[in-house]
């Protein structure tokens, strides 16, 4: 088997990014699928729901996630790996329950304008764990 190209999708749901290598923790590739996009009830959104959500490109230096579109190249821009501190809320991610960390305001207002809906981001930090559903 031969890998012909590789991407990471730092926010479930959005565009991916690229990579030439990727590096491999106990948690699948780093960065990949840490953050996403949640309703006001804690729902994972996915583009099956928001198809817009294929139009959002996603960014990363070592410190900043930068989330921005076609028609608003600046978008938003938030820390990569956020603080402990951010307040955690709970969520569910298809069968999964669990907890992630939220209060990225200023991603959430340029999130529902872009969407048209309230949703939040919010990040699935190391602690949490997530099981894999199998048929």
């Amino acid at each position: 088997m031969n890998v012909t190209q590789l991407f990471l999708y730092p926010v479930k749901s959005m565009k991916g990014i690229p990579v030439n290598e990727a590096e491999l923790s106990e948690r699948g590739f780093q960065l990949d699928r840490r953050w996403m996009v949640v309703d006001e009830n804690g729902l994972f959104i996915s583009q099956r729901s928001q198809p817009k959500l294929a139009a959002i490109q996603v960014t990363v230096d070592t410190t900043i996630l930068r989330l921005s579109t076609t028609s608003d190249p600046t978008g938003v821009a938030i820390p990569l790996i956020p603080k402990a501190e951010q307040p955690s809320i709970r969520v569910k991610v298809w069968k999964s329950d669990c907890v992630a960390l939220g209060g990225f305001e200023t991603a959430n207002i340029w999130l529902s304008a872009q969407l048209s809906i309230k949703c939040q981001l919010v990040y699935m930090p190391e602690d949490t764990k997530r099981g894999i559903a199998l048929n």
